[in-house]
């Protein structure tokens, strides 16, 4: 993700892997975004008040697979972009709201926030300790459909899946990579970066009473988010970059739930 210096003039001396929580102006659209999935989400579904639902909330235990691939080229020269990561942020928070489609079956959204993920390159040198990549504010907003079979009066298990949204708000070194690229000329925005993420689910849910259950859950996620993507000339100097990050994500979550 930084840039690299050439003799053409395009300064590319940041290591290609770096990204990252942006400005303050930003962040009225992320909280625009999940106020409107509690507000018209119901409606889009096709929910009405009539409907049973249920609201959670919870926490989770992360672990990530990823990848940092792509390629930056600045008129004959080309520099490939290709190296795989961890994670080194651990803990999510999710809340969700669910509406019943039958007696087992329901659907509804969810929003999940990482916070400030970090994450460490696994190329890195066993001789520096801590060294670790910010990569901004990673939030998920998805769609979730979920079956219930019920195992007793009081267990279900639960097989589902979630697909929808990520939105990484950046910051820190990709924040810095943008505004270097600017001051040189590149027409890259400064804007939230985006990508999908897609998964199944698999818990198991112990009814309390009727109105609360607790519920535990092991998900797979595979998302994909575009950092870069421009084409064009500086000065006279043709400049191109392509980057996205592939993740993998194995995440073992704990939550509680409310009937209404």
């Amino acid at each position: 993700m930084g840039a690299a210096t050439s003799k053409d003039g395009v300064d590319e001396s940041h290591r290609a892997r770096r990204c990252a929580p942006t400005r303050s102006a930003v962040f009225p659209l992320w909280i625009a975004v999940v106020v409107s999935c509690v507000l018209l989400g119901p409606t889009l579904l096709g929910f009405d008040e009539a409907d049973a639902q249920t609201i959670g909330l919870g926490g989770s235990f992360i672990f990530d697979e990823g990848e940092m691939k792509g390629e930056r080229k600045v008129s004959v020269a080309t520099t490939d972009i290709d190296f795989e990561h961890g994670n080194d942020t651990f803990i999510l928070g999710s809340i969700w709201m669910l509406f019943d489609v039958s007696d087992s079956v329901r659907m509804g959204f969810a929003y999940k926030y990482l916070g400030t993920y970090d994450y460490i390159p696994e190329d890195n040198d066993d001789n520096n300790e801590d060294e670790t990549e910010e990569v901004g504010i990673l939030m998920e907003f998805l769609y979730q459909l979920e079956w219930l079979l019920e195992m007793t009066d009081e267990f279900d298990l639960i097989i589902g899946a979630q697909t929808g949204l990520v939105m990484l708000i950046p910051g820190g070194q990709l924040q810095d990579d943008i505004d270097d690229l600017q001051n040189q000329g590149v027409d890259v925005f400064d804007t939230p970066r985006l990508g999908y993420v897609i998964g199944p689910t698999f818990g198991i849910r112990w009814s309390i009473n009727d109105m609360f259950a607790v519920r535990g859950d092991f998900g797979i996620r595979w998302q994909q988010i575009l950092l870069f993507l421009t084409d064009q000339t500086v000065g006279s100097t043709p400049f191109s970059i392509e980057q996205h990050t592939n993740i993998l994500r194995y995440e073992v979550a704990l939550g509680l739930e409310v009937n209404f």
